[in-house]
């Protein structure tokens, strides 16, 4: 409201204004002058009127005296009667000494109003009344009190008079002033409305040369002075920008050109930025530009969302940051290299560490961005994730190790197959030749359990190494597991519980069934070792259908599978170790007969892999582990019931042993001897197909691996004038490529080595049994009722 009122007056005229000013001065002290006059003479005749009023209320005291000391009131009365004649006075009273009126008066217009009881001493402007209080003395003793009210109706008058002249007298001093001042203000008013005119003149014909009258030597004089210096300097000073406009004019033309050329230039280069951030942004790789101690400038998209982090994380924070804690001297140290001497590294291939903590390794290729006087501005780093390549040379590696420590686990199983056969065969032909004697007899048992005991260790270095294939059957996980768990001894674990959920409609498996047998029980015995004597074991099986990757695997083909897992809650396997487990001879066990080897899971790990399955870990540090297969389902084959094997029966035909190993011949030939057959052996496969041309034998047992000819080509040149030969394979390996093209030959079966008494006689009964006929391919057919079998790839 206030700034509204100051802009108006603020835009009305100079003119008014003074006259404005100066009506408001003179009516303001006219007004003050006016005021203080009737103040001080209403106060004045308020005292003159007490003071007359007192005087009358002592004259009537006076009068009363006498008559207070007679108590005559009447007498009273009619000399307070004579207070008729004051209009002013309404109400007057003679009080007794004991404060009772002893006679009164009243105008017709109070008589009801009543008197003060207790009558003060003086005078009191009370209301629009004056009250006025005297005592009554006779001879020095108070006898009564007049009190006497009067109204100020004259006051009332006065004021109102008075008042009525201050409106005249400010009225026609203000009008006098107006005219005076209309007429004056001009000698003010007149020289800058000129002063005014002039410089609207010179703003609407923008002609600077006009100039204004100067009528005094005053301020305005002064001002009017000053302005027309203003005019001449504004005029010299145009005359200068004119030439100068004329000059930018002419550039303005170049410049216009100019800018147009830089405006394309610009969008050139904003387009450009635009190229290189979506390049940046949207690269596959990692691209980081650090300022000269390391520290992040820029970070492109791809390497927020492949690291997890935010812009605000990263950017002005170190490059170390995000590296691994391993790689960090390394990395700070080329960083202060470029940063002293500019040396760029070729490549440097580091670790990052996801937000999440996972690593990612890159390979890492440095340049810098230098100013003109050659100081160091950036460095650029070109990170490349090569997380998966790192994944893959590993595995090769591994696989390579798993390769070179197969070869040497299959050349020492081969060697320990020939010297175990003595220690595994001589035990049963020994407990025939001696007497029944106790303490022997156990020696003959420890020796035979250790052989066997070594006979499955060199069967884990043949696993391991799978310097072959073996023969895949039909069957059903289910079985398998039972006849597992059946035939290792975990009851001796009270405090072990074994919890089997087995699926009932699972689906048929192909595998060899010694060779998953081996793993299975792998498996079982390191989850009960897991165990450490307390907790629970969970084998579970399910139908499961795969048509993504699962852990550990790039690619699966999709399919039906069988799933097994096997959980434990011990104590878990340490994250730093996890990727290790299916290295051979890897352990954190003590050597302790079959514990601590390092083979069990290396070999469970080969036989998944021949078998086309794929295995998974999942392990958290004291809470347990879980390993989990998956077997490719066959459910278009049928799984025939097994059967209960039947006691070995000997024989009196010919039998030809082909073996390079003297004592392997002699150990074969004494279990031959001792079933009652005719025995003839042979060093060589040279020396075999010279005795055949001379003895035809009823049956050959060809050693795989012989120096000169080996077993099959052994074979092949004996079918070439014994066309009928009957034949099984031995080998300290497992069904190699050389054994099945002996088998697709004619020959009919095969031992392992280390033999037994029971597998020889077995094995080379059933081959005399076989009819001896020949198909059209050279090749004998399986006997009624045998299951075919498949060799993996």
């Amino acid at each position: 409201m206030e700034k509204t009122e100051m802009r108006e007056v603020q835009q009305t005229s100079i003119k008014r204004k003074l006259t404005t000013i100066i009506m408001v001065i003179t009516t303001a002290i006219l007004i003050l002058v006016c005021a203080a006059f009737i103040v001080n003479d209403l106060f004045v005749f308020k005292q003159d009127m007490a003071r007359e009023l007192t005087t009358l209320a002592e004259i009537i005291g006076a009068n009363c005296a006498a008559t207070l000391t007679f108590r005559d009131t009447v007498d009273a009365r009619a000399i307070l009667s004579v207070l008729q004649t004051q209009e002013h006075i309404t109400q007057a009273c003679i009080y007794l000494p004991d404060g009772s009126v002893f006679a009164s008066y009243k105008t017709n217009r109070v008589l009801t109003c009543p008197f003060p009881e207790h009558p003060p001493q003086g005078y009191e402007f009370k209301g629009d009344h004056l009250y006025v209080f005297t005592d009554i003395f006779f001879e020095r003793e108070k006898i009564g009190t007049v009190y006497v009210r009067s109204n100020l109706d004259a006051l009332d008058q006065r004021f109102q008079r008075y008042l009525m002249l201050i409106l005249i007298v400010v009225g026609l001093a203000t009008l006098a002033a107006f005219l005076l001042t209309a007429k004056l203000q001009r000698i003010i008013s007149v020289p800058i409305l000129n002063l005014a005119r002039t410089a609207k003149m010179v703003s609407d014909k923008k002609d600077f040369s006009i100039r204004a009258a100067k009528n005094s030597s005053d301020e305005i004089g002064y001002l009017t002075e000053r302005f027309n210096e203003m005019l001449t300097q504004i005029q010299d000073r145009d005359r200068a920008l004119q030439e100068v406009r004329d000059k930018l004019q002419a550039q303005a033309r170049e410049l216009k050109q100019e800018l147009h050329a830089k405006r394309r230039f610009e969008q050139a280069l904003r387009d450009s930025e635009a190229r290189f951030r979506d390049l940046f942004d949207n690269a596959p790789d990692i691209y980081v530009i650090l300022d000269p101690v390391g520290k992040i400038i820029d970070f492109n998209k791809n390497g927020y969302d492949m690291l997890g982090y935010s812009p605000s994380e990263l950017v002005g924070a170190p490059l170390l940051k995000i590296v691994c804690e391993e790689d960090m001297a390394e990395m700070g140290k080329e960083i202060e290299k470029i940063r002293i001497s500019g040396q760029l590294p070729k490549h440097i291939e580091t670790t990052f560490v996801h937000k999440n903590g996972s690593k990612l390794w890159v390979s890492s290729e440095f340049s810098i961005e230098q100013d003109p006087e050659g100081n160091l501005q950036s460095i650029r780093v070109i990170c490349r994730d090569i997380t998966e390549r790192k994944k893959l040379q590993e595995k090769l590696e591994r696989a390579q190790r798993l390769e070179s420590a197969g070869r040497i686990a299959g050349q020492i199983a081969h060697d320990f197959n020939n010297l175990l056969g003595p220690l595994a065969a001589y035990p049963a032909l020994l407990r025939e030749n001696l007497s029944n004697n106790k303490e022997v007899h156990e020696m003959l048992d420890e020796m035979e359990s250790a052989a066997n005991k070594i006979a499955e260790i060199n069967q884990q270095l043949l696993s391991m190494g799978r310097r072959g294939h073996y023969a895949m059957e039909p069957m059903h996980l289910n079985d398998l597991i039972d006849r597992v768990l059946l035939s290792h001894s975990f009851s001796h674990l009270p405090n072990v519980v074994l919890d089997k959920e087995l699926a009932g409609d699972i689906f048929p498996i192909k595998g060899g069934s010694a060779q998953l047998t081996r793993a299975l029980a792998n498996l079982f015995i390191n989850g009960f070792e897991a165990l450490l004597g307390e907790g629970t074991l969970k084998v579970r099986t399910q139908n499961v259908y795969l048509d993504k990757p699962i852990y550990g695997y790039q690619t699966v083909r999709i399919g039906e599978y069988v799933r097994l897992d096997i959980s434990d809650t011990g104590t878990g396997i340490k994250p730093e170790i996890l990727d290790k487990i299916f290295d051979p001879f890897f352990t954190t066990k003590t050597m302790d007969r079959m514990r601590g080897s390092g083979l069990g899971l290396s070999v469970v790990h080969g036989i998944v892999e021949d078998h086309k399955a794929y295995i998974t870990v999942e392990s958290k540090v004291g809470k347990g582990t879980t390993f989990s297969i998956y077997f490719p389902a066959a459910r278009d084959v049928t799984v025939e019931e097994s059967k209960t094997l039947e006691k070995a029966k000997g024989g009196t035909e010919s039998i030809l042993i082909v073996d390079d190993d003297p004592i392997q011949r002699r150990v074969t030939g004494q279990l031959l001897k001792r079933l009652g057959y005719q025995i003839r052996t042979a060093k060589s496969g040279e020396q075999a197909v010279e005795l055949v041309t001379i003895h035809p034998q009823d049956l050959l047992i060809l050693d795989m691996v012989m120096d000169g000819i080996d077993g099959t080509e052994t074979y092949r040149q004996i079918l070439s004038f014994q066309p009928r030969q009957k034949a099984i394979v031995l080998s300290g390996y497992a069904m190699s490529k050389r054994v099945r093209q002996a088998m697709r030959l004619g020959a009919g079966g095969f031992i392992s080595k280390p033999i037994s008494l029971q597998a020889l006689a077995s094995a080379v009964r059933d081959e005399l049994d076989t009819p001896d006929r020949k198909n059209n391919s050279g090749k004998r057919p399986q006997s009624p009722g045998q299951a075919p079998r498949e060799s993996t790839n």
